[in-house]
């Protein structure tokens, strides 16, 4: 070893070590000196210096640094489908995977018609939003210990090897963020992406602009009636027998396949059309579009897209495709019969929208293969959710203070996935009159008049998972339907019963967990195989639980929350006319709520828009000294090693009426890359974990447990199962 290396040693004593090096050398010199020989003490004066020189400069270089000899590159990102880059571009589905297509532009006309590509495999999968993908190629051939940063935080991203290389590619918005995360006012933000491997920056990709369709602020236009096409907008009169004014939003002067429309500041407009194909709208920030219709502006081409052609709309389209649609609206003055209505406008988006104050529906979609996530409908007249449709995706939906015969109604809806709803405070929640073959994961309905659920009119073939009703006249209500399965149910505090089955039934089952507050929870009459105990002739009893005390479950009354209190004062219940934010709070599981002087959160029942009537806000999540709603499936593990709860292996699964096989207490994790992006957790997907009874599943940052296919029993295989961190408030 070299004397420049010795001095390197991390050796703790080496101090000590010089020290008794010198002592001994200055010893030996006194002692040759006291012998009379001659010692050169410049030449060792010298060596010395050198050696704690060289320790010196020993102590300032970096040991062992990984990333040091590493010359991070300069990338830049490539359209992973050059025939469909732009943000509302959508492509066949034709490939074993969303990265295997051959390129073909979707036809949602031949899909919808029965064209070449009817659509009848995929249904609603047959094509896909090409225009979100965007691709980074790397030198590396594989992905193991890479990781993607980007500077806005709003896009998934997922690596992949692709022919003997390693790319990252986008495919899709956060949950927790929306298209205007994207946008300035007039054009998109910039990204900036580094790429790692362990800890050391391999690739940098800076000031990206990811797509060139034109954005335009509708803060900054103005255009007047009979003016035309000023940048894509049109002040029209869209109905000869009578005045009524309409804002039509186009394609008009854009020769890049979609304008984005944006509203950076509050504003009052009479009413919008989207009047094209791949455009894009939404408000920025917490700016709010306020309409004060002038009559039946619902479409320009067509009469209102509505049971009548009489009404106006904040937002209406009609026969358009590949639309992306988000922000908060509500009417002000003259109060607009619906707020967003759309017909026949296919593989569109309703993304992150807030919806208050109509007079009738809050949102009317009569299209199918559509997508709504995130949306919070509160305090209209009519329905909140009006859907006579089939085969879309509703995710994370909540409705509030509809004052028609329900908050949500599924009417003759077939094929459709309804994934953490909430309906409350209205005449009815959630009405499934006709159709079938739907599946419900993860509803709360709660304080409604008459019922909470009514499955009704041969509506046959619907699967329930994991609901949590309460209070109103009859909890649940299942009349002349067939085929119905429940799994995981909570009903309680029925007024006349928490569970009626009548009229002309057929198979009703309850399966997993029923917990109710009476001993005899099932009003059974007509032909049914359900006893009173709600037992299912010639299968396993439900596991029931007769003596549910929710009392103490909830977090309950809050008089205080940071993000609403800068707008309105919540210390104590509030005049419902008087309400200025109906959407804005800390958390999603708050929520305004009719005030009865009554202290329980289950025990205010009805629409809070009576003449005097009180609101106060309430929280549904759940309490972390809750112990029956609570980790009902089990707590979520603390380490990443630790195998995940045995109500989430692989073989703890349901079967719908379509024959897909997906896990009882978990759902599909969306817009990440992987699987279908339908919200129920199928093989080869990554999933979130469902703990709790109830829609409230915890909260926080994701971590992941190992998941257990249970070979030899298996259902569902090749999970990635993550979890919240925090579970109860």
């Amino acid at each position: 070893m070299g004397r420049k290396d010795h001095f390197k040693s991390t050796n703790p004593f080496i101090g000590y070590n010089n020290f008794m090096y010198l002592f001994g050398f200055y010893l030996l010199s006194f002692l040759f000196f006291s012998c009379g020989s001659h010692i050169d003490y410049t030449k060792i004066n010298k060596d010395l210096d050198t050696q704690i020189s060289d320790e010196e400069e020993s102590s300032d270089v970096e040991i062992n640094d990984p990333c040091q000899s590493i010359v991070t590159k300069s990338i830049d990102f490539k359209n992973t489908y050059p025939e469909g880059p732009y943000f509302n571009d959508y492509l066949e589905n034709n490939g074993e995977d969303l990265f295997s297509a051959d390129g073909t532009v979707c036809n949602s006309d031949d899909i919808i018609d029965g064209g070449a590509n009817d659509g009848t495999t995929a249904g609603i999968h047959s094509c896909f939003h090409s225009g979100i993908m965007k691709t980074f190629e790397l030198d590396e051939k594989v992905c193991d210990d890479l990781t993607l940063s980007d500077n806005l935080g709003v896009l998934n991203w997922r690596c992949l090897e692709k022919n003997n290389q390693a790319i990252f590619v986008s495919v899709g918005i956060k949950e927790d963020k929306a298209l205007k995360n994207l946008l300035n006012n007039n054009s998109w933000k910039p990204h900036d992406i580094t790429i790692e491997k362990d800890g050391c920056e391999l690739y940098t990709s800076k000031n990206q602009i990811f797509w060139e369709n034109p954005v335009r602020d509708l803060s900054t236009l103005s255009p007047s009636i009979g003016a035309t096409n000023i940048n894509g907008v049109t002040g029209l009169d869209p109905q000869s027998t009578a005045s009524p004014v309409v804002y039509s939003l186009d394609n008009t002067s854009s020769t890049t396949g979609g304008v984005i429309y944006t509203i950076s500041s509050d504003m009052t407009l009479p009413g919008l059309n989207i009047a094209d194909n791949k455009v894009a709208l939404t408000t920025l920030g917490d700016s709010t579009l306020s309409t004060e219709p002038q009559g039946q502006n619902c479409s320009s081409s067509n009469p209102a897209p509505a049971p009548t052609n009489t009404d106006d709309c904040i937002i209406s389209s009609y026969q358009n495709s590949y639309l992306w649609i988000g922000g908060n609206y509500k009417t002000a003055g003259t109060i607009s019969n619906l707020g967003l209505a759309l017909r026949e406008t296919p593989f569109s988006r309703v993304n992150n929208i807030n919806i208050s104050q109509t007079s009738s529906d809050g949102i009317y979609v009569n299209s199918t293969k559509m997508r709504i996530n995130h949306a919070s409908i509160q305090y209209v007249g009519g329905y909140g959710l009006h859907i006579p449709s089939n085969d879309s995706i509703y995710y994370d939906i909540s409705i509030a203070h509809a004052g028609g015969t329900a908050a949500l109604i599924a009417d003759t809806v077939v094929d459709t996935k309804l994934i953490s709803l909430n309906t409350s405070s209205s005449s009815n929640g959630l009405l499934l009159g006709g159709g079938g073959n739907n599946t419900i994961l993860n509803l709360r309905s709660t304080g409604n008049i008459n019922r909470n659920i009514n499955i009704y009119s041969n509506s046959n073939a619907n699967t329930l998972v994991n609901s949590f009703l309460s209070g109103s006249n009859n909890s649940l209500d299942v009349e002349n339907a067939d085929q119905t399965k429940f799994f995981n149910l909570i009903s309680i505090l029925g007024n006349t019963s928490n569970i009626l089955l009548g009229g002309t039934m057929g198979t009703t089952t309850f399966e997993g967990e029923l917990l109710t507050n009476k001993s005899t929870p099932c009003d059974v009459s007509g032909i049914v195989n359900i006893d009173s105990a709600c037992d299912n002739t010639g299968l396993p009893s439900v596991n029931t639980i007769n003596t549910v005390d929710l009392s103490s479950s909830f977090i309950g009354l809050i008089t205080s929350d940071s993000v609403h209190d800068p707008i309105e004062d919540i210390s104590s219940p509030v005049d419902n006319s008087l309400i200025i934010n109906w959407h804005s709070f800390e958390n999603k599981f708050r929520t305004w709520q009719r005030d009865t002087g009554n202290p329980g959160i289950l025990r205010n029942n009805g629409r809070c828009t009576s003449m005097g009537d009180f609101c106060s806000v309430w929280d549904f999540s759940l309490s972390s000294e809750d112990n029956i709603l609570l980790n009902a499936n089990g707590e979520f593990p603390s380490s990443s090693s630790q195998a995940c709860p045995s109500s989430v292996h692989g073989n703890r699964t349901i079967e719908n009426a379509n024959s897909e096989i997906f896990l009882t207490a978990a759902r599909e994790l969306f817009d990440d890359g992987f699987g279908d992006d339908d919200g129920l957790c199928e093989s080869n997907e990554r999933c979130l974990y469902l703990p709790n009874h109830g829609r409230y599943q915890g909260h926080g940052p994701l971590r992941e447990c190992v998941f257990d296919d249970e070979e030899g029993t298996t259902n569902v295989t090749n999970i990635k199962m993550l979890g919240h961190s925090q579970n109860g408030r």
